[in-house]
């Protein structure tokens, strides 16, 4: 009697240790580190700026420099500044663009905010057009959504 006790005893400490270890294993992968912040374009598809955009009708477009701010609530912001030369006529704006976005298993989803958008149809590439992104230490590297273009930010 005493040796089936001790088996059934044994058989259930090992269920119980068993289950927590499987539990643990299937368990979703911790949420990424606290990546809210703001982050400095560095980069367009590995040429530094100030980084040409679109050249048409005898005027050239370039990034000159933008800022990407990601907020703990889940919310993004970015201002751009471009240069615009059209001859002897030089125009620099700021464009602000804004949005939300969620962590995937595949990294970061940029969803614009369709009030902020201000769509340019000469423009070939707008900022706002943010669509997945990757964190690698202090550099967040974004897939433009419709431009085979990745920008690079730099965590300031």
């Amino acid at each position: 009697m005493r040796i089936q006790f001790r088996a059934a005893f044994v058989a259930a400490v090992s269920v119980l240790v068993t289950v927590p270890a499987i539990a643990v294993a299937q368990d979703p992968a911790p949420p990424p580190v606290d990546f809210s912040g703001t982050y400095t374009l560095t980069q367009v598809d590995d040429a530094n700026l100030p980084v040409q955009f679109d050249d048409a009708n005898n005027c050239s477009r370039e990034v000159t420099g933008a800022t990407l701010t990601i907020q703990a609530d889940n919310t993004w912001m970015v201002e751009a500044q471009v240069r615009e030369t059209c001859g002897e006529t030089v125009n620099e704006e700021t464009t602000t663009e804004e949005g939300n976005f969620a962590i995937t298993a595949d990294g970061i989803d940029f969803d614009p905010d369709d009030e902020t958008i201000e769509a340019d149809p000469d423009d070939d590439v707008d900022i706002d057009e943010l669509a997945t992104g990757t964190l690698e230490e202090n550099m967040l590297r974004v897939q433009l959504e419709d431009a085979p273009l990745v920008l690079v930010f730099q965590r300031q």
